[in-house]
């Protein structure tokens, strides 16, 4: 079972459109989104994911750059099953916690408690995947690409828990 986590798409609707092109040829299950979608407009772009994913499988929370978000959630909450700040989510039997931007200490205890196979952040823009005792950590970057010049997101396996980043 694959998961794409991708974070901090910030409208760039040609990244977004690049992205779900590329999720849908990896044939993905799951999406989780760790924030910064801002605007309810994106929906036209998602609403291309493959069936399996806008069925139930699309996940997201609010970043601290989020706009309308009584609209996102009536627009893009059609497709994808919104939270607030931080989420907490059992998926093919692995337990993951994902926030779009947790401090660096509060991710390390997460991970270190081992209570978690998987802990997914954005926010900072900088791409990291990283093992913490047995906990997967990772940071897709940012999908936009505006600061870093790099549109990143991740691809996991859930079965083996093999990472790797994705660069447009």
């Amino acid at each position: 079972m694959k998961l794409g986590v991708i974070s901090d798409s910030h409208d760039n609707l040609n990244m977004i459109k690049k992205a779900v092109n590329i999720l849908n040829k990896e044939n993905i299950d799951f999406l989780i989104h760790c924030g910064d979608i801002i605007s309810p407009f994106v929906i036209r772009v998602f609403e291309n994911l493959n069936e399996n994913v806008k069925n139930g499988n699309f996940f997201g929370i609010f970043g601290n750059n989020d706009g309308d978000l009584l609209y996102l959630i009536e627009k893009l909450g059609k497709i994808c099953k919104l939270s607030s700040n931080e989420a907490i989510l059992d998926l093919a039997g692995k337990k993951i916690y994902v926030s779009h931007g947790p401090d660096p200490l509060v991710i390390k205890s997460l991970a270190k408690s081992g209570e978690f196979d998987i802990v997914c952040t954005g926010h900072t823009h900088d791409h990291n995947i990283k093992k913490i005792n047995n906990t997967l950590v990772i940071n897709p970057g940012e999908l936009c690409g505006y600061l870093t010049r790099k549109a990143t997101f991740v691809i996991v396996d859930l079965e083996t828990m093999d990472a790797r980043l994705i660069e447009i």
